[in-house]
């Protein structure tokens, strides 16, 4: 791994977990004879020919350098530079930190959204399966199992995350191949070349590009080709404020409610309109542990404290609509899930 973008660089990390990730390098240049610098004058700024100067500073997030290798063909080698580029701590961001703890987390093992999400694939001889922004590969080694239950053949998962540190715990299987990347772009799998893309979890923290990942999703599937996402939603529409109040101090990201995901894939005002016969279901996981979810999500201990106090006085109307449990060390409420099923026009 001669060729790791970026060399001479200074790592700046931001303020808590969450934030994005920032790079800063120290661009040097040297005085031309001509006296210019490709921006503007030497003289202006008093050097001399020959004098090196720091002049810019560039910022590199994961998603840009990502970027910089969203047309490699060759994946194996962008996963083996992610994986050097994190081991040498380049990225000390947030999925690597969640990666950590985040197979602890109850809520992404549950049988019942696994197992309805698969069931929405419909699973048959020869499929190629993109399980994108897959993370530690949970729903990709469920379809595999699934698979091999049924004895379906020749069936290929395309496991995508940008984050190698996640990914790397996915099972290691033939059938399964892990790419580093970001899922806006997939340009390493050809037009109409995948059978179903399966998209859990994802969408709330990529809000302001979901436009983007639902083309790219199109750009790939084939004609009749099964989309199928996955989101947390809150238990009731009229609960959006309180929802929004505590995740949106947690993170950036969006909040949907169900009928903002199904505008998002299929209304005629969405700017994507390229899926049609959407199918919906929801999935009510009871009493989910919110200390669990704190303390497996990369969460600062001052934030968890104040998640943990929204929950507590919220009003007796909210704590019934989500069946609210509070006890000595905990706080246990009911989550709610929407997965959406489309096909590809």
């Amino acid at each position: 791994l001669d060729d790791i973008p970026f060399p001479n660089r200074t790592i700046q990390i931001g303020p808590g977990i969450g934030c994005k990730d920032i790079r800063q390098v120290n661009w040097k240049g040297e005085c031309l004879e001509n006296g210019t610098l490709g921006d503007g004058g030497c003289e202006d700024r008093g050097w001399k020919d020959g004098d090196i100067h720091v002049i810019q500073n560039y910022e590199y997030s994961r998603k840009e350098v990502l970027m910089r290798y969203k047309d490699y063909k060759n994946r194996e080698y962008v996963n083996q530079l992610f994986l050097q580029l994190e081991k040498d701590n380049y990225f000390k961001d947030e999925w690597k930190e969640r990666s950590k703890t985040y197979n602890n987390l109850n809520s992404v093992h549950e049988k019942d959204i696994i197992d309805n999400i698969i069931n929405m694939l419909n699973l048959k001889h020869g499929l190629k399966i993109i399980d994108a922004g897959a993370g530690t590969g949970i729903v990709t080694n469920g379809i595999l199992e699934k698979a091999i239950k049924e004895k379906i053949e020749d069936i290929e998962i395309y496991a995508i995350d940008q984050c190698y540190s996640m990914l790397e715990k996915c099972s290691d299987n033939k059938n399964i191949k892990k790419y580093i990347a970001d899922i806006e772009h997939m340009m390493f799998i050809p037009d109409n070349s995948i059978d179903t893309i399966v998209c859990r979890m994802v969408l709330h923290s990529e809000f302001e590009k979901i436009d983007k990942i639902i083309n790219e999703f199109h750009r790939v599937l084939k004609k009749d080709g099964i989309m199928v996402l996955c989101e947390g939603v809150p238990m009731d529409d009229s609960l959006l404020d309180f929802y929004e109040s505590f995740l949106l101090k947690k993170e950036k990201r969006r909040v949907f409610t169900k009928n903002d995901l199904i505008k998002i894939i299929g209304s005629k005002d969405s700017s994507n309109n390229n899926f049609h016969n959407i199918e919906s279901k929801e999935i009510i996981l009871k009493k989910q542990s919110i200390k669990n979810w704190l303390d497996n999500s990369g969460t600062e201990k001052g934030l968890a404290d104040e998640i943990i106090r929204i929950h507590s006085c919220a009003s007796k109307e909210v704590k019934d609509k989500i069946n609210m449990i509070e006890e000595e060390n905990d706080i246990f409420c009911d989550w709610n899930f929407t997965i959406i099923k489309s096909k590809s026009i």
